[in-house]
């Protein structure tokens, strides 16, 4: 691995605290870093704002026996001799194959050598193997007026007061967002807010939502005193069927969140809840613009199947975890569960 910005020390030099959880849900043992006995270390390389960074994740010996139940039996074996017969001196031993599995870790301390300096991300918790289905996802509670401007529409009928959240808003034209009649239209835009957010890392939290609108589909970032990037707007501008872009108002009783961003680091993907508690899997109906839920794929009744539906309809992911390939971005999928402001209030 050749240099590479620290992503460790990137988060700290952003203010990122020492006692904030960081999940990597997809994290892979390449080789494995003896320190001292019963301590290691490893090394991978971890995308940033459009660049590649080092991270550093540091862990112990019973977090390594967890590891390692998540390997091959060849591998585990392989490692398990060498600790044996060396358990204590510095080095790194690199191995055929990897290990995949999920962690939560913090910032560690920051480590100076002679010509760098690195802040090693230290192991808190290793995840479970398995991931949950996508009916056992946890709940995104987003309260909306805590996450941008919420006020009046202007165009309110008398004795209405419907809401609208202020954000940079991307118009697109419906019928050219999907690539092709089986590319679902709103994975399209799932996708482009997830690069979008993971692209921008914002310091505070941003929702990305949209509403249809006469052939049109406008997507918004809301967020308080967002600054978006030259390198972001251009992504967004270049989802097929871009019109325009600029700063409005989303009405909330039209919204249909796709994305959200808490920092330091947790990107998830947005799906509606279902209309009752009936078990998955899940499919939604974009195009429909009366009501915007997810349902049992047993409920399908349009005379083809899902996949050959057209572009209105999208089956939900299986597992609670995702990522875009070849960029390299993870993410979690979660159900949304926005808080709505109470209406009174402004009138």
């Amino acid at each position: 691995m050749g240099y590479k910005p620290d992503y460790g020390l990137r988060l700290m030099n952003e203010g990122i605290p020492s006692d904030v959880d960081c999940f990597f849900y997809d994290f892979h043992l390449f080789s494995l870093t003896v320190l001292s006995r019963g301590q290691y270390s490893t090394m991978v390389e971890q995308p940033c704002a459009g660049e590649w960074h080092a991270l550093s994740l540091d862990f112990n010996q019973q977090q390594l026996d967890q590891i390692l139940s998540k390997a091959t039996p060849q591998l585990a074996a392989f490692l398990r001799r060498e600790l044996t017969r060396d358990p204590s001196s510095p080095r790194t031993i690199n191995f055929e194959g990897e290990v995949a599995f999920g962690v939560r870790a913090r910032l560690g301390q920051l480590q100076k050598l002679q010509r760098e300096a690195f802040v090693p991300f230290v192991v808190q918790e290793i995840l479970p193997t398995e991931p949950a289905a996508v009916h056992d996802l946890e709940r995104a509670r987003i309260e909306l007026d805590q996450i941008a401007q919420v006020g009046v529409s202007l165009f309110a009928a008398a004795g209405e007061a419907p809401l609208v959240i202020s954000g940079e808003c991307y118009a697109y034209e419906l019928d050219r967002l999907s690539v092709n009649q089986h590319q679902p239209w709103h994975w399209t835009l799932m996708r482009a807010a997830l690069m979008a957010l993971a692209a921008l890392r914002a310091k505070m939290p941003v929702l990305a939502a949209y509403e249809l609108r006469a052939g049109l589909v406008r997507f918004f970032l809301c967020a308080n005193d967002l600054r978006m990037k030259s390198s972001t707007h251009a992504l967004l501008a270049s989802v097929p069927g871009y019109v325009e872009c600029g700063y409005d108002a989303l009405p909330l009783g039209h919204m249909r969140p796709v994305a959200y961003w808490a920092p330091p680091a947790t990107l998830a993907a947005l799906w509606p809840l279902p209309l009752d508690a009936r078990p998955g899997p899940y499919a939604i109906h974009a195009g429909n613009l009366l009501q915007f839920r997810s349902y049992p794929e047993a409920d399908h009744d349009e005379g083809l199947a899902l996949d050959l539906a057209g572009p209105d309809y999208l089956r939900l992911p299986i597992h609670a975890e995702g990522r875009l390939d070849p960029e390299g971005v993870s993410y979690v999928n979660r159900w949304a569960e926005l808080v709505y402001p109470d209406p009174t209030r402004y009138r």
